[in-house]
């Protein structure tokens, strides 16, 4: 989804530059690209919850299918944007630049997001019901949740994010690249592990995730800074965390359960 919102990004906002405003263009292409993700969120959720098809398979099978599509858009190259000033200020400006407060807009993204579904999964009905799904599908649905609903949101969520995660790829590095995203599953699924949630559900936290994420990060520069060639050494410590923590949370719950 980074790779295909992404491209598609650049690819409507090129098209329809040469037809009306700059801003216009650019404003227009972000609302389909975060909509065709929300889209392609829902029917996850439609395939896996109608259909009973298994989420593993689904999700794996669109991760092919889009990044396909993605390397289709544009013969395999990628597609400039720097002539949006708009979306260079998203993944790289500044709030209050110029001062002592000034904030990085996607640090202030992140918070704005962050808090958001901390809020929704805390403090709401459809929060409390992911979790219960995740925890116990049969349960929760015995209980009068509607279980779809409940996954139309999840997955649409998600697919949302990782929609607008591609908007501010693209920004950051002035283009629409096919490429961009490669292998961020494992580092997304690595940095949720590492947070605490629990790969068979009902468990994790927004905070968790978000130190899990800077934490996997912090190992990765360490990797840049001790070995020469750091890229072919990132798969080896990252699976090995990721088995850690996965090895750590199996035991923390049969601890638990005797």
């Amino acid at each position: 989804l980074i790779a295909f919102s992404g491209m598609l990004l650049a690819y409507c906002a090129t098209s329809f530059n040469t037809r009306m405003y700059t801003g216009a263009a650019i404003g227009l292409a972000i609302c389909i690209a975060l909509v065709v993700s929300l889209l392609i969120g829902a029917l996850h959720a439609t395939l896996i919850h109608r259909l009973k098809l298994p989420p593993f398979v689904v999700t794996l099978a669109a991760l092919t299918f889009f990044r396909s599509q993605a390397l289709l858009m544009n013969h395999q190259l990628p597609i400039p944007v720097t002539d949006f000033p708009i979306l260079q200020w998203l993944a790289n400006g500044k709030i209050l630049e110029g001062t002592r407060f000034a904030i990085p807009v996607p640090m202030a993204i992140l918070v704005l997001v962050g808090v958001s579904i901390h809020f929704l999964l805390s403090r709401t009905s459809i929060g409390r019901h992911i979790y219960s799904v995740g925890s116990n599908e049969q349960a929760t649905r015995l209980s009068g949740v509607n279980v779809g609903r409940v996954k139309m949101m999840a997955y649409g969520m998600s697919a949302l994010l990782g929609g607008f995660a591609g908007v501010l790829y693209a920004g950051y590095g002035g283009q629409g690249d096919p490429l961009s995203g490669n292998s961020y599953e494992l580092n997304a699924v690595a940095a949720a592990v590492i947070g605490g949630a629990n790969l068979s559900g009902g468990q994790g936290s927004v905070a968790g995730t978000v130190l899990g994420a800077c934490l996997l990060r912090v190992i990765l520069s360490g990797i840049t800074l001790t070995f020469e060639r750091a890229a072919l050494w990132e798969g080896t410590v990252i699976g090995g965390v990721l088995l850690m923590a996965v090895l750590t949370s199996a035991f923390q719950q049969r601890r638990a359960q005797s």
